[in-house]
């Protein structure tokens, strides 16, 4: 049977070249599995880029990406639409997003995911062929800036 790694890389490291870095509150929570996270602030737009490291994934999978987060306790924030539209890029080439419905669109409810560890996930995009590919650049759009008290562990390739 092939191999199917899965691969988180930290917030701090993933955001460290978006325009608003600086602001980020950054934190240390004991259920995080890095040193430190990141809270995002009420901005319309983040952009991060994701190094692809040979032997990072595995040979022959095609994978899906997904943002890890919490929602901070202090922060009301309305579960019944989408956060945030995605849009991808492999090296400089455009691929599948999965989150380009309209906010308001039904289909949108329960778009998030509990996992197993405490914390939320919501899948950027999928059908990822990486393999070859050097870097992923991910540009995360809100249009209400609903960023505001998104607590972020990880980008998360799984094999799909």
């Amino acid at each position: 049977m092939a191999e199917r790694k899965c691969y988180m890389l930290p917030a701090v490291e993933v955001f460290r070249n978006d325009a608003h870095f600086k602001d980020f509150d950054r934190l240390s929570l004991t259920e995080s599995r890095f040193k430190e996270v990141i809270q995002l602030q009420a901005e319309s737009s983040y952009s991060f880029e994701c190094e692809l490291e040979p032997g990072m994934l595995s040979h022959g999978n095609v994978y899906a990406c997904y943002l890890v987060f919490k929602i901070a306790e202090a922060h009301i924030w309305h579960n019944d639409r989408r956060m945030v539209r995605a849009y991808c890029r492999l090296d400089n080439k455009e691929c599948d997003p999965v989150m380009q419905k309209d906010f308001m669109d039904d289909s949108a409810h329960n778009w998030m995911e509990h996992r197993n560890d405490g914390w939320k996930e919501v899948i950027l995009s999928k059908s990822l062929h990486l393999e070859g590919h050097k870097s992923l650049t991910m540009t995360l759009n809100s249009d209400d800036r609903d960023f505001n008290g998104i607590i972020v562990q990880g980008i998360e390739f799984r094999p799909m």
